[in-house]
């Protein structure tokens, strides 16, 4: 495509160009030093290799991370070199971006965790958390409620970007149940001899990892639409490089209804009982 008729990008698509280009550098190994992150020069050698389009010394740095680093003043490449960067990114070799990705239309699973993960950088981690591959797998919960018994089953998947793609179902069995506290092994025993759920509803959305170590997700069902998502309740040692054998999440979708006439100790006791019907115990499935 010639440089008169490629196409101007948007703000939206200039900063989702901004953010995958400086992921794939700080999650990229030198091929000769295999160290992190990849340097500026390294970088520019890559691009023009892959898009035979040469970029000056300083330009992608600028682009990236502006003309002074801390500062706002980005360098904006011409259009035809932000092609050569989204070409270069959706190569199939590199495979950070893809066409559809850079639509606005797909904000929401692409743009919103990347602009979060840099909103979420503190003075003392001043750059987006890497995704900790200890989470990646697949966990399971079960408990029972409102009569029905629920398992909960949640993908977790390393994106290659700084934060994770998550796939989450729920599957409901109507079966009877005794009153009183009941096991999991009990409650697996109940739902044993059923083919198939009475009903389904799945959830996909994203997880990042904040500078002070929470983990958060943020799902959307996949049907209605509606929104909820989990918190870290406590602090696991997810960064030792050994897979996550359980998490212990905290759900949040609708806000406590209470009655106007209710006090504040009313308030905060329905709160805290409320917190702990939301508190769930996800375990890994399969081998470690």
């Amino acid at each position: 495509m010639s440089r008169q008729t490629e196409p101007e990008y948007t703000h939206w698509q200039i900063l989702l160009l901004r953010d995958a280009l400086e992921a794939y550098r700080r999650f990229t190994p030198d091929e000769e030093t295999g160290r992190r992150p990849l340097s500026w020069n390294a970088l520019r050698e890559r691009v023009a290799v892959y898009t035979d389009v040469e970029f000056g010394k300083d330009d992608l740095r600028q682009f990236v991370e502006g003309k002074k680093q801390g500062h706002a003043n980005f360098r904006v490449p011409q259009a035809h070199r932000l092609r050569a960067i989204f070409d270069f990114l959706s190569d199939e070799n590199i495979a950070i971006l893809t066409p559809e990705e850079l639509d606005q239309a797909n904000f929401v699973g692409v743009h919103a965790p990347l602009h979060l993960a840099r909103y979420l950088v503190s003075l003392s981690t001043p750059d987006p958390v890497a995704f900790p591959r200890s989470l990646v797998g697949q966990y399971d919960t079960i408990a029972r409620t409102d009569g029905s018994v629920v398992e909960k089953h949640m993908q977790i998947s390393f994106d290659g970007r700084g934060f994770a793609s998550v796939d989450e179902t729920h599957e409901f069995y109507h079966v009877n149940l005794p009153s009183g506290e009941l096991t999991e092994g009990r409650l697996k025993r109940k739902i044993s001899l059923r083919r198939r759920p009475d009903a389904r509803i799945r959830h996909n959305g994203w997880a990042l990892v904040t500078p002070e170590d929470n983990l958060l997700m943020f799902m959307k069902s996949a049907d209605t639409r509606e929104n909820h998502f989990w918190k870290l309740a406590v602090e696991h040692s997810i960064w030792e490089g050994e897979p996550v054998t359980d998490l212990l999440l905290n759900k949040f979708d609708w806000p406590l209804f209470l009655e106007k006439e209710a006090t504040t100790g009313e308030a905060v006791g329905l709160s805290a009982k409320n917190a702990a019907s939301n508190t769930w115990h996800f375990t890994r499935r399969g081998d470690l």
